[in-house]
């Protein structure tokens, strides 16, 4: 798996990912949705993060069509994503709270890990462990801030300019 021997920090600032076993295709759409996912979770618009969790592979299409599952699993995925989002890695989220919404999302509908994001995860753990060996307040979605600045700002793709709305603005951006 992932570890910290398998990166380097090219002497421009650059990440330099050594083991190519840590490569992963990630298509258009789904670099779309992961966008628009961090516009949402920044605007805590809980039910447009259901949406992009059904793009991305991991909530089944027909809790996103049932608005009666939908006002179950969105406030969940909400709290869930909430207390995930807060930085400083493990020690600073409460495990029995978000493992027990966990267990409960799991029983009702079943969530799936696509494996293309499981090794994404896996290696922003391992980036994330280093950040925090000099900084306890470390999170490594602070670190994709600037790509995702200038994704938002540079792409124009009407996807894109919608999600910079929300992010900018929040969830009511639309309106």
């Amino acid at each position: 798996g992932p570890h910290l021997g398998n990166f380097l920090m090219a002497d421009d600032g650059r990440l330099c990912v050594l083991d190519y076993g840590l490569m992963t295709e990630i298509t258009p759409d789904q670099r779309y949705a992961i966008l628009e996912y961090v516009a949402h979770l920044s605007a805590r618009d809980f039910d447009a993060t259901l949406t992009d969790l059904v793009r991305l592979g991991f909530i089944p299409q027909d809790v996103d069509a049932d608005p009666e599952r939908r006002a179950i699993v969105a406030p969940l995925l909400g709290s869930v994503l909430s207390e995930l989002q807060k930085g400083g890695g493990a020690q600073r989220i409460n495990i029995e709270q978000v493992g027990a919404q966990i267990e409960q999302l799991g029983r009702e509908y079943p969530l799936l890990i696509p494996p293309y994001f499981g090794l994404i995860i896996r290696t922003f753990s391992s980036l994330e462990g280093a950040g925090l060996r000099s900084d306890s307040d470390y999170t490594i979605l602070d670190e994709c801030f600037p790509y995702m600045a200038h994704r938002l700002l540079t792409d124009d793709s009407p996807r894109i300019r919608t999600a910079l709305r929300t992010f900018l603005y929040g969830s009511n951006a639309e309106q």
